[in-house]
């Protein structure tokens, strides 16, 4: 594989360590759904009633509950964009080659930055100027608070949204691989290949790199989702392999033309497995 393609592939997983020190390595969709998962915007309702009801701003003493209420609203619908933004942006810095993983509460100051700068001066208006605007001051008195709402979030909002999605899918038929906290559905996995402390998943629409072990995620694989031709790699049933010699060595050829070494070791296991495939089962599933 080419290095080009490997950059290619860890694009898609963006890192990230929390203002309590946990990792969390997810695919920006995964970010983008928890985000905006149900069971977040529960959370979302249950800080915003939190901050109306403290006022750490003061606002009760200058604008009747209804602006400030709404006010709330708008901090909020200035905030969540942001900060879905500022992850999308510091992610491709992560594309370019920032080694480190993106810490949340760089990404919470700023998205907090705009909306302190926009709503502090908006509350001073809506007060007719009884309302003294301080940014500064106020950016360091909710950055200090957001941290401690951001960290119940992904200590405990952000697991219980993937067991959600956990529970939804399997309530269909759908089975999914746990990889460094993420989901990822089995039937769309053509082949997963180890590289040092990574895997590399490909899968039947894109791919994804995350840090963890190819065994942890080969023993959540049954015998009939496909098989480990190599101690580095584990390739899908549905990715149709087909054993093949080249020279002295043996691969198994996929329907997207990728090779995938067999070692000697375990030829007579590829072998044995593709014999035993249901007739029909799919194309170049016999050894050639």
């Amino acid at each position: 594989m080419h290095s080009e393609d490997l950059n290619d592939q860890s694009s898609d997983a963006v890192r990230l360590v929390d203002v309590l020190g946990r990792r969390h390595d997810l695919r920006f969709d995964e970010i983008f759904r928890a985000l905006s998962h149900r069971v977040s915007f529960l959370f979302y309702a249950i800080t915003l009633l939190a901050f109306f009801v403290t006022d750490p701003p003061g606002l009760h003493d200058h604008l009747p509950a209804v602006l400030a209420a709404p006010l709330w609203l708008l901090a909020f619908a200035i905030y969540l964009p942001v900060y879905i933004g500022a992850i999308y942006l510091l992610a491709r810095l992560q594309r370019a080659g920032l080694p480190l993983p993106i810490p949340t509460p760089l990404i919470g100051a700023i998205a907090l930055a705009p909306t302190t700068g926009l709503i502090e001066p908006f509350a001073a208006y809506l007060s007719g100027g009884t309302y003294q605007p301080h940014v500064l001051q106020k950016f360091l008195i909710f950055f200090v608070a957001v941290q401690t709402f951001e960290a119940v979030f992904y200590r405990f909002v952000l697991p219980a949204t993937q067991r959600a999605d956990e529970d939804d899918g399997a309530s269909g038929d759908t089975r999914h691989l746990t990889v460094a906290g993420s989901k990822v559905p089995v039937n769309k996995v053509r082949h997963i290949e180890a590289q040092q402390h990574f895997v590399r998943i490909q899968l039947s629409d894109g791919s994804v790199m995350y840090r963890a072990r190819l065994s942890d995620i080969v023993a959540q694989t049954a015998p009939e989702d496909g098989l480990q031709p190599h101690r580095s790699w584990w390739v899908s049933r549905d990715a149709a392999p087909s054993l093949m010699q080249e020279g002295q060595r043996y691969v198994l050829r996929l329907d997207d033309q990728t090779k995938v070494p067999v070692s000697r070791a375990r030829l007579a296991e590829v072998q044995s497995w593709m014999q035993n495939q249901p007739d029909g089962s799919g194309a170049g599933l016999r050894p050639e």
